[in-house]
Parts: C-alpha cells; structure tokens; sequence
C-alpha cells in the first residue's frame, strides 16, 4: 500500500499490546518518521540496555537515529531524483463468463438436474476485473538539501517530496517533508 507506515520489531512483539519498538530522532523520542537521507547514524539497543535508559518505554527496543548537521565552510547543496514503475507482478488465471456458464451446465447436468435456461444464454468472455482495477503505477521521489556554516553557526535543511502511485486505481500517496535543523555557539 502507497504510503504505508513502516512495521518494525526489534525484539519481536514481547509485551502484551504488542507497541513497536521507541524511535529516539538526536535525543528526542518520538513517532514521527525521518527521511532515509537524512540519517547520518542509526544504532538499535535491543537487550537490557534499551529498558535500562529508557525504561519500560524501551521495552520493544529502541531506535537511536542521529541526523545529519551542517558544517563549517562552503555551502553545500544535494539533490538526488528518483522514477520508478510498478505492475502486477502475476495475474491469477480467473474463469471467464462463458467458462463459468459452461462448468454450471456440466454441474446440473451430472447431478441429473435440467440446465437453468439462464444458462443457456449466450455468454461473452465478461469483465476481466483484474485489468479493470489495476494500472502500470509510477511513482516519483525528489529530496533536496542544503547545508553550511560559519564558526558560530552551522545549518542543514531538507525537503522531500514522494508521490506514489499505487497498483490498484486510487490507492495513490503524496508526503512532502521539511526539516531544519541549526546549532549556534
């Protein structure tokens, strides 16, 4: 499904409501997602560690992320685009109307019974349903940065913007993300 939320478990589902494990973003716990490209560091605490900092919170494991800083120096800028297709990987081999008709006939006729006239109408080849709902799907990924500094104070911001299409008609999804992040002496 386009746009679905990541499942994750550390230590396998352990407690009795089965919660995901704690995303922990540059020291602050949270549940809101971070773009790949924008992690410098991920390090998962998965043993008596995780419930040792962060209590019972940490009990499914804890995903410590940093994200990257700017620096000192020369601004620097990063683009990276990405296009991709999907389709149906397999299309089940599904009866038509007029094979169905016809499996029904046999039906009634070797259990002894006359044939419904409803079935003995002509019957055309029907609606093939799989074609009918599902497409060849695109989806698109455009993620820019920027980044920079001085001695008293370094910058990074970023923004992504994803939209994909799903498979089956109108199960598309958009997210555009922002995030900027200073440190100042």
């Amino acid at each position: 499904a386009p746009g679905r939320e990541e499942e994750i478990n550390v230590r396998g589902i352990s407690s009795i409501n089965g919660s995901p494990p704690l995303w922990v973003v540059d020291g602050v716990p949270t549940s809101a997602s971070v773009n790949p490209k924008d992690i410098e560091s991920m390090e998962i605490l998965k043993d008596a560690s995780a419930t040792a900092i962060y209590g019972t919170k940490g009990a499914n494991g804890v995903i410590l992320i940093t994200t990257k800083k700017g620096s000192k120096g020369k601004m620097n800028i990063d683009y990276e685009n990405r296009f991709s297709w999907g389709s149906l990987y397999k299309k089940l081999n599904l009866t038509t109307a007029k094979q169905w008709a016809k499996l029904r006939s046999e039906a009634y006729s070797n259990a002894g019974l006359p044939i419904p006239p409803a079935l003995e109408q002509p019957y055309g080849e029907g609606t093939d349903w799989q074609a009918a709902v599902t497409r060849t799907a695109a989806s698109m990924n455009h993620y820019l940065s920027f980044s920079g500094g001085s001695e008293k104070l370094t910058w990074f911001f970023s923004s992504n913007y994803n939209n994909q299409e799903g498979i089956i008609n109108k199960s598309d999804a958009q997210e555009i993300s922002l995030r900027m992040n200073t440190s100042a002496k």
